[in-house]
């Protein structure tokens, strides 16, 4: 009888575990974007001190997610293929802003 629940408080905790961990990516991945995006406003603008500081927190929040999202196992599908959305959009930008970085470098 003891096995069962503490199995069953195991699991609880686990289901708990990939609801914050869900959480917690989907978060990071929301600020990389934002980040990105001011990333792209601060370029447009010649702000570049402005652009590298974004840019920055755009790599490190797409770093942390991909570190994470393989943790965790209790997502639904749906839920997954938001997060691996996300990633690929993050990913996307980050890309767009590093070859614009090496253009205006070669312009310069």
């Amino acid at each position: 009888m003891k096995t069962c629940s503490q199995s069953s408080k195991l699991v609880e905790l686990r289901a708990k575990t990939d609801r914050q961990l869900y959480e917690l990516i989907s978060s990071r991945l929301d600020a990389g974007l934002n980040f990105a995006r001011w990333a792209a406003q601060a370029h447009a603008s010649g702000r570049w001190t402005s652009e590298d500081i974004f840019q920055d927190g755009a790599s490190k929040a797409y770093a942390e997610a991909c570190r994470l999202l393989p943790w965790v196992d209790g997502l639904r599908r749906a839920q997954r293929a938001g997060l691996e959305f996300k990633l690929e959009q993050l990913r996307r930008r980050l890309e767009d802003l590093s070859a614009g970085s090496r253009l205006q470098a070669q312009t310069a």
